[in-house]
């Protein structure tokens, strides 16, 4: 049980972090200025989503080090830690299931 308390601890001051991807496919972008706050580097994959696929993401997976940045994110993205993801990365996309996230 301590170990479910510590996840949804994570989760509350992080965001929530998976094992499992709810996207078939994305955009990967790459986005190292740490001068940029982690808000502006996903509303620039975010443009980028847009303009090459005529549609907006609703889904961003990072590396979880990276959720520890987490401060005023677009409500319109769902930020999710996955470990498969590089650091710097982001994985933007649209949900496969939207109940699965919810």
């Amino acid at each position: 049980m301590a170990g479910s308390a510590n996840h949804d601890q994570r989760e509350r001051d992080r965001g929530p972090v998976s094992t499992q991807p709810d996207m078939q496919w994305g955009l990967l972008w790459f986005d190292d200025n740490s001068k940029l706050p982690l808000s502006a580097r996903v509303e620039k994959a975010v443009r980028r989503y847009r303009e090459k696929f005529g549609r907006s993401p609703n889904l961003c997976y990072v590396n979880p080090v990276t959720l520890s940045e987490v401060q005023d994110m677009p409500a319109h993205v769902k930020i999710i830690g996955l470990a498969s993801v590089q650091p710097n990365h982001f994985w933007i996309g649209v949900r496969s299931s939207y109940s699965a996230l919810t």
